[in-house]
Parts: structure tokens; sequence; C-alpha cells
């Protein structure tokens, strides 16, 4: 019996619910955070920060270079073959990577600033950079230990360390030291915890005994595997639509529109989160499964994990439907009165496909059919630019989450198709 067949339906829940309580402890802190800062904050620069982080997380997977979802997989397929020495120079060479593209971001930040194409504080450019930077090896180091068998413990300096940290700092300084925050201020306090996570990551990782995969005989890797360029295009459309919503509003409609209609979208990402642990336990499986050419077992697995989503997503979305008005009161009446039903259910509604439906864009990246995966989300991104003047312009914010509804919608099911095509595998299928 050879490495991968020994991958059982348990183990793969014991990961789910040790990832998945991981992430849930980080959306528990967040959301504490969300709710101190958007009642200590104005609505406008509430809807500054949000703007802002949601640049953040564009840029990291800018930097990435793609490395983040191009590493597990080549390092399992280099590992699996035997190629033990190609590992260090791949390794390398992505870090490299990572940090020229980063040097080259800052410098065109500061050029625009400097030349007047951005009229952004030079200070607030520095700080967004070190935590892109402090991000970017963060997630880099994340996608290393996803590949070697330390997928429980890669989370816990972001997810735990930085989240509980940064929640005690504002609240030891908002309510024993009144201490009234800026933009600024918030932005450098997030730039420092960061930055202190790293180190402990890096420890972490030290600590925990890496596993290798042994070597066998590949028997589904591509004749040309991709490159990091495809998992890079796919990485920045895919995180560019993840937030084309905000930036959409930020232009059309402002700060203030944004802060509510932020806050809603915060909350269904509860839902959102079974999708993401799910698709972080199950990738580095899929790869392993693939290239061995175990796929009636990844089928089975591949169903076991949509049912889970499905039940949980269906409970949650009826949960915050039900408890919409406390939930939203909590982030301060001003929100609450400002979200209509509408709204709450659509993004919702969307949440509950892409927990439901998200499976095939994490099956066909790991099995190395990248290019499809990027040509959806990029009609994905075309269609909300060109649509969503006319959306807003019509419904305002819920015109936004109807648009994010039918995106969804389109994006899930033409992958969904797609992944039947290529690989043979079904989202619901037994055999």
């Amino acid at each position: 019996m050879n490495f991968f067949s020994q991958i059982s339906t348990r183990g793969y829940l014991k990961s789910f619910l040790s990832v998945g309580a991981i992430q849930g402890g980080f959306m528990a802190l967040n959301y504490l955070t969300q709710i101190l800062l958007a009642n200590h904050l104005s609505v406008e620069d509430y809807g500054e920060l949000t703007y802002y982080l949601s640049l953040v997380n564009f840029f990291v997977v800018v930097v990435l270079v793609g490395q983040n979802n191009y590493l597990p997989k080549e390092l399992i397929r280099l590992a699996s073959g035997g190629s033990y020495a190609l590992l260090r120079r791949v390794i390398r060479r992505g870090l490299n990577n990572i940090l020229i593209a980063w040097v080259c971001c800052v410098a065109v930040a500061f050029t625009a600033v400097y030349t007047g194409l951005i009229s952004v504080n030079s200070y607030v450019v520095l700080t967004l950079s070190g935590i892109v930077l402090f991000l970017a090896l963060g997630t880099y180091r994340q996608a290393f230990q996803r590949a070697f068998g330390q997928v429980k413990v890669s989370q816990i300096p972001e997810k735990v360390l930085f989240a509980g940290l940064y929640l005690l700092f504002l609240g030891v300084s908002v309510f024993l030291f009144e201490v009234r925050f800026s933009v600024i201020n918030l932005l450098t306090a997030t730039a420092g915890f960061y930055l202190l996570v790293q180190f402990a990551g890096y420890g972490l990782m030290k600590a925990n005994l890496l596993k290798i995969p042994r070597a066998y005989q590949n028997q589904n890797t591509p004749k040309k595997p991709a490159g990091p360029l495809f998992f890079y295009l796919m990485s920045v459309i895919d995180i560019f639509d993840s937030y084309l919503d905000y930036y959409l509003l930020e232009y059309y409609a402002g700060y203030e529109s944004l802060a509510v209609y932020s806050i809603s979208k915060r909350v269904s990402l509860l839902i959102f989160t079974v999708i993401y642990t799910s698709n972080y336990v199950l990738g580095p499986e899929v790869s392993k499964l693939y290239f061995s050419g175990q796929v009636k077992e990844l089928q089975t697995r591949v169903r076991k994990a949509v049912l889970l989503n499905m039940a949980l997503a269906t409970i949650l979305v009826l949960l915050l439907i039900l408890f919409r008005t406390p939930l939203l009161q909590m982030f301060g009446q001003y929100y609450a009165a400002e979200t209509g039903l509408w709204v709450f259910v659509l993004l919702m509604a969307a949440q509950w496909v892409n927990v439901t439906l998200g499976a095939p864009s994490q099956i066909l990246a790991a099995t190395g059919f990248e290019k499809s995966v990027l040509h959806v989300f990029t009609v994905a991104v075309i269609f909300q630019l060109s649509a969503g003047w006319w959306f807003i312009g019509q419904w305002g914010i819920t015109g936004m989450a109807l648009l994010f509804l039918i995106n969804s919608v389109y994006w899930n099911g033409a992958l969904q198709i797609i992944m039947k095509r290529k690989t043979g595998i079904s989202l619901f299928s037994r055999s």
C-alpha cells in the first residue's frame, strides 16, 4: 500500500476540522475587530480603511506572482517524481520572484505619488507596502508548509496570532486608554503586528516535522505542466474579481456606500469560510490522488467534500438571515438601518453558490488545467466591469449584490462543466 492509498476520509475530516477551527477562530476574532472598528470610526473612515485593506489583498496576490498556488502543486509533483534536487531551486526562485515583484510595485507606487498621479499620503503607501510584503512572505511560507504536511499549523501565525494580538491591542487602547485611532494609525499597527507574526511563523515551521511525499510513477502529469505565470494571472484575476465590487462602489457611490455594503459582505463571508477550509485541505490531496491515477478515489473524496460543504453552507445561510438584524446592529445602528433585506439575502445566496459549487476552480488548478480557470475568471471580470455602472446606477448597493450573485452563478457553473470535460470528475457523481 503506497503513501496515497493511505489518505482516508477520516484524515480529510480531521484536517478539515483542524483548519476549520483555526479559520473559525480567525473569523471570530476578525469580526470582533470589525465590530469595534465600525463603532469606533466614522462611516467614511471605515470605508476608507476597508478600501485600503482590499488594495493590500490585491497587491499581495500581485507580489506573489502565482507562487502560493503553484508551489504546493509543483513541490508535490517534483517530490512524487523523485526530483528532489529541483525542490530547493524551485523554492529559492519563487522567493526571489516575490521580492523582485514587491520592489517593482513599491517603485511604481511611489512614482505615482511623487508625480501626482494618485493623491495618497506617501506614509500610507509605505505602510501598505510593508503589509503587502509581510503577508506575501507569510502566504509563501504557508504554501511550502501545505505541500509538506504542515496544513494544520501553517495558518496559526496569520489567522490566530495576528488576529488575537491586533484585537487585544485595539481593545486595550480604546476601552482602557480611550485612544481615538486614525486610518493611518491603524495601518501602522497592522504592519507592525504582521511583521511580528512572521518570526512566529518561521519558528513554528522549523519546530514541526516536514513530510516529504514518497516517489511514485506519475500517471496523470500533464506533458507541459503549467508554470507560475498561469497561476499568477489566475490569482490576480481571481482577487481582482473578489474585490471588484468594492472598487466599483468606491468609484460610483463613494466610501459610505462601500462601508455599508462591506458589512453585509463580511457577514456573508462566514459562509465562504466553509469552501476556503475545504479547498485549503483538499487542494494538495487532489494533486496527490490525480497524479497517482486514483481518479475514482478522487471522485469519491470530492463528492463527500461537496455534500459536507452544501450542508454547512445551507445551515449558515438560514441562521444568518434569521439573525440578520442583531448581527448588523453589532456593527452599529447606522449599518443596520442602511442595509436593505435584499442586499443581505443576495450576498448570502451568492456565497451559498460559491461554497456549494466552488470546488472546480481548486480541482482544475491542482490537476494542470489552470488555463480554463483563467479564461472563466477573465470573462467574469469583464462582465462586472462593463455592467457594474448600470447595476449600481439602477439599484445602488442592492444592484451590486445582484451582480455579484449573477457572476457567482456564471463562473461556478462554467467551471463545473469544464471540470467534468477535462478531468472526468463531477461534484455530485458517485463514481
